[in-house]
């Protein structure tokens, strides 16, 4: 039993890896990782013989965690992916004190990631920091689905049509404003080897 669990763990840092990996290159989460998480959690569950205790408590913990990540994409600062990786984080580790940890570990851990975006965009003249964010001139050309303009509140992409109704009204070498985001699950990643580890 406590080798599944070890594998069921392995597999959870690997998803958690591959996350922080894609989150760095496309400042996106792809929402089959929290989902995966999920199912791995559930599985743990169910191979230790865990009954509506072990639920409750997974569920508490995951819920614990989403409802501050939920927080954070509301306030725009994170996108709806970590809020629900932060589901998937804390129904794995299954109790509220550990989640508390956890996110303490994770919050420890965003601030070298923090430093290096500050020393990235400090001396680039196309990019700014603000009170709302990182930004960055992009040329209209160069608007590509996903993007964040700085005016949203939200950290929500443009779709392609808003692309090509951009374009249409801002012919040329017409520069826009977009937020350029903190990976944040590189921190997750690192929130959970910690937590392991004691």
């Amino acid at each position: 039993m406590e080798i599944i669990i070890i594998l069921l763990t392995g597999l959870v840092l690997a998803i958690l890896l591959a996350t922080a990996i894609y989150d760095i290159k496309y400042q996106d989460v792809f929402l089959l990782a929290p989902l995966s998480i999920w199912v791995l959690a559930l599985f743990k569950i169910l191979v230790t013989d865990g009954g509506t205790i072990e639920l409750l408590l997974a569920s508490t913990s995951g819920l614990f965690l989403f409802v501050l990540g939920l927080l954070l994409y509301l306030t725009g600062g994170t996108g709806f992916g970590d809020a629900l990786l932060f589901l998937g984080i804390g129904f794995f580790i299954g109790e509220l004190h550990l989640s508390i940890m956890y996110l303490g570990f994770t919050m420890i851990c965003f601030i070298p990631f923090f430093i290096i975006w500050i020393l990235k965009y400090w001396k680039d003249p196309n990019c700014d920091i603000t009170l709302n964010g990182f930004l960055k001139q992009v040329p209209v050309s160069d608007l590509k689905e996903g993007m964040v303009l700085s005016q949203s509140k939200r950290w929500q992409g443009i779709t392609k049509d808003e692309i090509a109704t951009l374009r249409e009204a801002h012919k040329g070498k017409y520069k826009m404003w977009i937020k350029e985001g903190i990976p944040f699950s590189p921190a997750m990643f690192c929130g959970m080897i910690f937590i392991l580890l004691i």
